[in-house]
């Protein structure tokens, strides 16, 4: 496998046996019991990029079920937690100085809502649209681990408590009461290097470690990757308030979702100081070619008449070879479910789509779908009325009636 000579992977010397013996001592360092089930390294699989000439692949690290299961998902509630209070500073740091040093989004709702803003003063200018090459591969281990402990510090001493609890629903900071697992900031910190020192797999009977970068596949993963740019990105928006305080507040309208970055009306700030921003190693790439269009998550985002106008954006759509959604009702699964897809899906492309029109059509799209996957015409009909009538954001949204609006729907 050509990935595994990459130079981001070393060979193990020790057998499969020795690693599961010397994780299990670690795990129990920790104070982390390790079901039988998870007593066995991770694997690594491709998964083929069908729509790219030549195919190229994606590297996952199979962590489901293995050794170091456990850590991931308590350090995955602790970061998402750190990640929370690095939000929650920035937040009062743009109230008070306008500046928004928090680029991290976990959805498309932050960008939607700028949009929203920008739209209501007719003041759309421009969108660059902008993506990291292999992100994951190429993070220095080292400083990854000096960063995240620096964050974990921070988001502690901006409280009174000195301990997170990790409960069923998630982890909080807590003084130390009864109830779920308590850990202090030199347990969480010994979590971080845990999973970043120790990240075996196995192909075949070989073992490897990966040396540089993250694996693709791991519970925290995500959270390490946000945090990791966050702390640059926060650092360079610092100093650039201190010496062009307008420029700084240009870039209010920055997301970034893990990877994948959008600005809006950012001039070309970002374009012309990535290299400024990121550490060298880190290849940030231009995406859009025109300024007045690009797409950003599942978000298609065109200019028109100084108003951003937005519709589902789905890359599947390019392909050429047909993709297998929804689920066919030739199946074993019940009706119920089924048809509960139709509600789902048509309040997603509402709130994505600015324009009737294409609302209309991607709606009729979804319903040609089902319906020749087996679903009942009538039905589907009866459904997106029931739809539109419960979520009446839509009808008025496009400023039409609930009728006319059905009838052009639900035309299959």
């Amino acid at each position: 496998m050509k990935e595994l000579n990459s130079g981001n992977y070393e060979i193990c010397t020790n057998s499969k046996e020795e690693i599961l013996e010397e994780q299990m001592k670690k795990n129990a360092d920790m104070k982390t019991t390790i079901d039988i089930e998870d007593r066995k390294l991770p694997i690594m699989y491709a998964i083929p990029k069908m729509h790219k000439k030549p195919v190229k692949f994606h590297y996952i690290i199979a962590a489901k079920r293995c050794i170091s299961k456990t850590v991931a998902k308590r350090l995955t509630q602790v970061l998402k937690l750190v990640l929370k209070s690095h939000r929650s500073y920035c937040r009062r740091i743009k109230d008070c100085t306008g500046v928004n040093r928090m680029w991290v989004s976990e959805s498309n709702k932050d960008i939607l809502e700028d949009i929203g803003h920008i739209n209501s003063r007719k003041k759309a200018e421009s969108i660059q649209t902008f993506d990291f090459s292999t992100l994951y591969t190429k993070i220095d281990l080292e400083d990854l681990k000096e960063i995240l402990i620096e964050m974990l510090d921070k988001a502690f001493s901006g409280g009174q408590c000195k301990y997170t609890k990790i409960t069923k629903t998630g982890a909080t900071f807590d003084k130390g009461k009864k109830g779920g697992l308590t850990l202090t900031k030199e347990d969480c910190a010994k979590m971080i290097s845990y999973i970043i020192d120790n990240a075996y797999f196995s192909v075949g009977e070989r073992c490897y470690r990966q040396v540089i970068g993250i694996p693709m596949g791991t519970d925290p993963a995500p959270y390490i990757a946000n945090l990791y740019l966050h702390h640059y990105e926060a650092k360079w928006l610092k100093d650039l308030a201190k010496k062009d305080y307008k420029k700084a507040r240009r870039l209010g309208r920055t997301r970034r979702f893990i990877d994948d970055l959008a600005t809006l009306n950012g001039d070309n700030i970002i374009r012309d100081n990535w290299k400024n921003i990121y550490p060298k190693q880190l290849i940030l790439n231009k995406e859009n070619e025109d300024d007045k269009s690009g797409s950003f998550l599942d978000l298609d985002i065109q200019i028109k008449d100084k108003k951003f106008t937005t519709k589902i954006y789905d890359k599947r759509d390019a392909f050429k070879f047909k993709i297998i959604s929804y689920p066919d009702l030739s199946g074993n699964i019940a009706p119920g479910p089924a048809y509960g897809i139709v509600i789902g899906q048509i309040l997603r492309i509402a709130r994505n789509t600015s324009e009737v029109e294409n609302f209309m059509s991607r709606t009729k799209d979804l319903l040609a779908k089902l319906y020749n996957k087996g679903y009942d015409k009538k039905r589907l009909q009866k459904k997106i009325k029931v739809t539109f009538s419960r979520y009446d954001f839509i009808v008025k949204k496009y400023d039409t009636t609930l009728n006319d609006l059905h009838g052009k729907c639900s035309d299959i």
